[in-house]
């Protein structure tokens, strides 16, 4: 993050500690120390600078609190604070028909860009999934241990979406923000793999006109936007989600691909266990429980944006070893070929995802 951007997130950031939290804490946490908060430390994202503050409740525990200054290129002051508001409203609604299954809000103070949440108990999954081992363990408990957070994501996910789903909704808006994510990863495409120019093209093209015929009545949810392992609490058994910042109203199938994704593009190396991830997104999808028709553009569409992501971060990737260069290239391969197979003319059965060592057709019905 550029220099300027961090002063300004510290000088804001300085801001709502010292003058506007206070106010809030002081209603909030009657009986704690709330006048002794104490930085622990300061985080800096692409995105975001993370504060991480402390201080004594009435018991004497301690009590963390973030702070998350949202700084995001190319995207303006107001569009930033609009979200801020929206995943406060969101964060509200689900402490009351979600308790205890989400980050705690505290306060939003959008003319800072600042979004003030309790820290969330237990870890985030991504440190179990990332190590090789959590894959790799075999014994009764272990396979125990993966179905049951898979099984939780999905339920979890799945108890969301009920509760922000509408039947009716005008999908416009959504597949023009859709358009607008591949048109500018369809470019900078062209630029990181010029020799596949032609087959962007074709990608974007195809993308764009099927979209466009697809009808724009129907149900829609306001989905999370990154439900990915890093985002995803695990504790003593029980779920809990944080971030909700890109939240919009969608189709809800776009938080479980996101989910299938972000396992998948482990599975791209050998290193990980294919048919275990495989499993694992098996039972996330049964404890989720629904399917859609094997017909439904919209799904296949949102698969292909997946894919033209995926391409971008592999392209993007700077990978010295020669190992993990050929693995990233194999992935590169993967992708290219399956968007080849999008894309083709002829009435053959094109393949259901990206990632063949994936059952993404538990998706559909009859599947």
């Amino acid at each position: 993050m550029p220099a300027e951007e961090n002063s300004t997130a510290g000088v804001d950031l300085d801001f709502v500690q010292s003058h506007l939290l206070p106010e809030v804490l002081k209603v909030k946490f009657i009986d704690s120390k709330w006048d002794e908060l104490t930085t622990v430390s300061n985080i800096n994202y692409p995105y975001s600078t993370i504060r991480i503050v402390e201080f004594l409740d009435e018991k004497n525990s301690v009590v963390k609190l973030f702070l998350k200054r949202i700084t995001i290129p190319n995207r303006t002051t107001p569009n930033i604070k609009k979200s801020i508001h929206n995943e406060t409203t969101l964060l509200q609604q689900m402490s009351n028909e979600m308790a205890g299954q989400a980050v705690e809000i505290i306060e939003s103070f959008p003319d800072q860009q600042v979004i003030v949440t309790k820290q969330c108990p237990g870890a985030a999954i991504d440190s179990a999934i990332n190590a090789y081992g959590f894959w790799w363990k075999s014994n009764p408990h272990h396979n125990a241990y993966r179905d049951d957070i898979a099984t939780r994501c999905g339920r979890w996910l799945k108890q969301y979406h009920t509760l922000t789903g509408r039947n009716g909704e005008d999908l416009t808006p959504w597949y023009n923000y859709l358009s607008g994510e591949m048109t500018w990863r369809h470019r900078a495409l062209k630029e990181q793999l010029p020799e596949y120019a032609k087959l962007f093209d074709k990608v974007s093209d195809y993308f764009s006109n099927k979209l466009q015929h697809i009808e724009n009545q129907g149900y829609s949810c306001i989905y999370h936007g990154d439900f990915s392992p890093h985002n995803i609490f695990y504790d003593k058994e029980k779920i809990r989600v944080i971030d909700f910042f890109d939240a919009k109203t969608g189709h809800p199938v776009i938080d479980q691909i996101n989910f299938i994704a972000s396992l998948a593009s482990r599975a791209e190396s050998p290193l990980y266990s294919k048919s275990r991830i495989n499993k694992f997104c098996n039972s996330f999808l049964i404890a989720y429980g629904q399917s859609f028709d094997k017909n439904d553009e919209l799904v296949s569409l949102v698969l292909l944006l997946q894919s033209v992501k995926r391409l971008l971060v592999l392209t993007n990737n700077e990978i010295s070893r020669p190992d993990k260069k050929m693995i990233n290239k194999a992935a590169i391969c993967l992708h290219i070929n399956y968007l080849q197979d999008q894309i083709k003319e002829s009435g053959d059965t094109r393949q259901p995802g990206p990632w063949p060592f994936i059952n993404i057709a538990m998706l559909f019905n009859n599947s």
